[in-house]
């Protein structure tokens, strides 16, 4: 009886543990996955950087050009590299908005129209410089808006594991303390039978 006792008491707290170890691994996984996202498309807006300043690159170039036929040709070549640029934020932006970033894509947002700005200097001879220096500001700042939301995230995780890890502790000492108490009550009814059994045998 004793035995049996003892393995329902463990089939419980493995039956607690597993719920809580299904529930715990349910929310970091989602939680993990936030973060991992992010960080994704923290990747994303560093790359549209580095090809804003390429574009600005690109431009000063594009001023050393004496050739005039060439220098148109590189023009619009310029003017077509502006374009992708802001559809590719315009994709982003959209990415962020799923993740529910509605700051960093707000950012995104205006980062685009200042691309825009600036390939329409560029197709007007003139200078787009601080239209893409001002679109780059706009993705730093989206960058810090996601890097905020991760460490919130984070936060939040650790939280979550300690509060579960706390559940569980009083789940474990409720079980063992359940245990504490039937003990005496065995060694008691261990102690009748013997007694029982000697006067029987008396």
């Amino acid at each position: 009886a004793k035995q049996q006792t003892l393995d329902k008491q463990k089939e419980i707290l493995q039956e607690l543990e597993d719920a809580l170890g299904a529930l715990e691994g349910r929310n970091e996984d989602t939680t993990r996955q936030d973060i991992r996202d992010r960080q994704e498309a923290e990747k994303k807006i560093d790359d549209l950087s580095k090809q804003i300043k390429q574009l600005r690159d690109d431009f000063k170039k594009l001023e050393l050009i004496e050739d005039e036929p060439e220098r148109l040709k590189k023009k619009e070549e310029l003017v077509q590299k502006h374009e992708k640029m802001i559809d590719q934020l315009e994709k982003t932006r959209r990415e962020l908005a799923r993740l529910q970033e509605q700051r960093a894509a707000n950012e995104l947002n205006q980062a685009a129209d200042n691309v825009d700005g600036a390939r329409k200097n560029v197709d007007n001879d003139g200078n787009p410089e601080k239209d893409l220096d001002a679109a780059r500001e706009k993705l730093r700042l989206a960058k810090e808006a996601l890097q905020e939301s991760e460490e919130h995230l984070a936060r939040e995780l650790l939280i979550r594991m300690a509060d579960e890890l706390k559940l569980l502790k009083e789940r474990q000492d409720a079980v063992l303390q359940r245990s504490e108490d039937f003990h005496p009550k065995i060694i008691k009814l261990k102690s009748w039978k013997t007694d029982f059994l000697d006067t029987i045998d008396g």
